[in-house]
């Protein structure tokens, strides 16, 4: 992908070494820019340099080219015959049968790709949106049954363990959250499905209803954090892992503002990125680097067209033993 070679040339260095710079530069060259709606990095904040890279495909074309059904496009047959390609391929077909359905703008399908080894296979994860507004998602009677269509659909066959994902999400969603997103990763063994819920409005609630829905996790760290979180960002989700034996202890928060402001633009981000240092989940080097985030860089296909980087939410998560890392996940926005 030359849009993956452009946004790296204009990525601040502290933010990765030179191995991952690789790591990303070969997995851009096994995609084509036909099927890159949106390009996203996300970048570890703590000392680990792994950066990883998560692609969105959202218009028919795209959809088409991750299919398999584009006349002049194809992935090369090495990741096709692959099961986790095969899986991206049932996603996007879903997508392309769902927009047909209701005449209605396409759903897109994230593919996040984990570049932690030299010469790893290129294994896709899926996101996918259970509403139409994700962020924001209504409780009704069809959010378990497409969080398991999801499911059933990315894996070509439902979730499997002695508490099925959709038991999972139907005690989540009787708490009183909503689910706006669900995530499977074929390339990460054990690590369950994940489920994307809804903010509540004030954390002390959230952990109320977590609790309700059988999290296990360490509850006051959590509250800690939630706070943390919700003084500085605008809007603010919790990830959840449903594995074999149920919901995992670990959990994910993800904090965003809303317009995807730059640091630069939102005095907020100082205070959050303040809070994380302080915390020793984010060094000194990585904060200045997502400090210098805006960079404005040309990729030149057919025509030359302007990107800029801007971050797109950061996140907090808290593994079941009590470790607690945090991420940057930061996009390539064209402009005019």
């Amino acid at each position: 992908m030359y849009t993956i070679d452009s946004l790296l040339d204009a990525v601040p260095p502290a933010l990765m070494d030179d191995a991952a710079h690789k790591r990303l530069r070969i997995a851009g060259d096994q995609l084509p820019d036909a099927l890159a709606g949106t390009i996203c990095l996300e970048a570890r904040l703590h000392r680990d340099p792994q950066v990883d890279l998560l692609v969105l495909a959202v218009r028919e074309r795209q959809l088409a080219v991750l299919a398999g059904t584009d006349r002049t496009i194809r992935l090369a047959r090495e990741l096709t015959e692959r099961p986790a390609w095969q899986g991206a391929a049932r996603m996007a077909r879903r997508c392309l049968g769902l927009a047909g359905a209701d005449g209605g703008p396409h759903p897109g399908v994230w593919l996040e790709f984990d570049l932690d080894a030299d010469g790893k296979p290129l294994t896709p994860g899926f996101f996918a949106a259970t509403t139409p507004d994700p962020e924001r998602p209504e409780i009704t009677e069809r959010t378990v049954p497409t969080v398991a269509d999801i499911v059933t659909t990315a894996l070509g066959r439902p979730g499997t363990g002695p508490e099925p994902v959709a038991d999972v999400a139907r005690r989540i969603v009787d708490s009183g959250l909503g689910i706006g997103g669900v995530g499977v990763f074929p390339g990460r063994p054990d690590s369950g499905v994940r489920l994307c819920c809804a903010r509540d409005a004030q954390p002390d609630a959230l952990v109320d209803r977590l609790r309700e829905a059988g999290w296990p996790g360490r509850q006051e760290e959590l509250r800690l954090w939630l706070g943390t979180c919700a003084r500085w960002g605008d809007r603010i989700c919790v990830d959840l892992d449903a594995t074999a034996e149920g919901l995992s202890g670990a959990i994910g928060i993800e904090v965003a503002f809303t317009g995807l402001p730059l640091p630069s633009e939102e005095p907020r981000w100082s205070g959050l990125l303040d809070a994380f240092q302080r915390a020793g989940v984010c060094t000194a080097a990585k904060r200045r680097a997502v400090e210098e985030l805006g960079g404005r860089y040309p990729v030149d296909l057919f025509t030359r067209c302007w990107y800029q980087q801007r971050p797109l939410h950061t996140k907090i998560t808290m593994t079941a033993d009590g470790q607690v890392y945090a991420k940057i996940y930061f996009v390539s926005v064209e402009i005019a």
